[in-house]
């Protein structure tokens, strides 16, 4: 029984270290020295979507991010625009509420900038 506790505990741990690790990843956009960051969709808030806008740059950024939900079909599902401005070498949060479906797999997560 102990090592069972054991086996589902290091199991537990080794998923949350993993899950971490994937929120942290970098993802290059379509505007060059513009990266977001720490893109997140909880599975206990499936319509919730945030993330971080990096500004390598250093002029200030001011336009659009469209965010799109593809499903496994590759069919647009949802999207919207979401306004964002974030000064030279800096960052800002951006959230959304998706309307349709979720951000979860087999969803997929398309994010591009406009001006």
């Amino acid at each position: 029984m102990k090592s069972n506790f054991r086996t589902r505990a290091a199991l537990l741990a080794s998923m949350l270290i993993f899950a971490g690790t994937v929120m942290a990843q970098t993802m290059e956009t379509n505007v060059s020295g513009l990266v977001i960051k720490d893109l997140k969709c909880l599975s206990y808030f499936p319509t919730h979507l945030s993330a971080q806008l990096i500004n390598r740059n250093s002029e200030l950024f001011a336009g659009k991010i469209r965010i799109k939900i593809i499903d496994r079909e590759n069919d647009i599902i949802w999207q919207g625009l979401e306004s964002v401005k974030v000064e030279g070498q800096n960052g800002t949060t951006f959230s959304t509420t998706i309307g349709v479906g979720t951000c979860l797999a087999p969803n997929k997560i398309q994010l591009t900038l406009e001006r």
